[in-house]
């Protein structure tokens, strides 16, 4: 689906069966916040059945770790409470 954000909708690919938690997951500040951060290009990511992936190919320093464990707790706090209660 498209959010109707042509920057977003350029770069991202959403599919999804719950076009509701998209909308209301996807608003406010996760949006610019995935335009703006550069893991997104590097780390996808994605939601599914109430749960937040990213995921990487090759090692991981410790602060490559608590880099991506940052990103995943970013943009949870970015999604709004109320978006969770459709799923």
């Amino acid at each position: 689906m498209e959010l109707g954000i042509p920057l977003f909708d350029e770069d991202f690919r959403v599919l999804t069966t719950d076009e509701d938690f998209v909308r209301d997951g996807l608003s406010g500040a996760v949006v610019p916040y995935l335009l703006e951060n550069p893991h997104t290009k590097k780390s996808p990511l994605q939601i599914r059945d109430g749960e937040i992936f990213t995921w990487y190919t090759g090692t991981m320093s410790p602060q490559a770790v608590d880099e991506k464990l940052n990103y995943l707790c970013d943009a949870l706090d970015r999604i709004p409470e109320e978006a969770w209660a459709s799923v």
